[in-house]
């Protein structure tokens, strides 16, 4: 990945970046591709993962859950965190 292309991931859409990874797998699959350009690929790929994988975690934060409160009236909350246990 170039520098331009790092400055430009948060730019970018997620889709794109997804769309963008899917293309680097695609390319890493190919029997024939030189090792010089499978290792840049695979750099790319690795840097895409990180950056989609950011911007999933910054998603969730922001998601909230509307739940009823005790007078019946819609109310947002955070999401529970994945290792905390729930009711029910």
């Amino acid at each position: 990945m170039t520098s331009k292309q790092k400055n430009d991931a948060p730019t970018e859409s997620f889709e794109i970046l997804l769309k963008k990874l899917e293309e680097a797998v695609q390319l890493l699959e190919q029997e024939e591709l030189p090792l010089d350009t499978a290792i840049q690929q695979y750099k790319t790929a690795m840097q895409l993962v990180s950056t989609c994988r950011t911007r999933l975690e910054e998603a969730e934060r922001t998601v909230n859950l509307l739940v009823k409160n005790a007078s019946g009236e819609w109310q947002a909350e955070p999401l529970p965190d994945h290792g905390e246990k729930t009711n029910g």
